[in-house]
């Protein structure tokens, strides 16, 4: 079970995937287990960043977990491929063509 729920709707998905900054930061977190809020690879300002995370976050895509003052972020992958089979290897496709 996964902190804050364990469904995702078909609208949250195509909301969350409906911008190419979120697909990027999606593509980090498939590629790593989990990843450090200050490590991800953005060149945008730090709310811009924390905007796009928590979309991703109320989407059910991904997850946080703190430890003391830091935070990591986590796919939810395992429920995104039981509820989309094979959307993860789609978007690891054509990573190279976010615009």
């Amino acid at each position: 079970m996964y902190p804050g729920g364990n469904h995702i709707t078909l609208s949250s998905l195509f909301y969350a995937l409906n911008h190419p900054t979120r697909i990027m930061l999606l593509v980090q977190l498939i590629e790593n287990e989990e990843v450090p809020y200050n490590f991800f690879e953005y060149s945008g300002s730090k709310p811009n960043l924390s905007h796009h995370l928590k979309i991703l976050k109320q989407s059910g895509l991904t997850y946080t977990r703190r430890d003391g003052v830091k935070r990591y972020i986590f796919l939810k992958r395992d429920l995104i491929d039981t509820q989309f089979p094979g959307l993860i290897q789609i978007i690891l496709n054509n990573k190279d063509n976010i615009h």
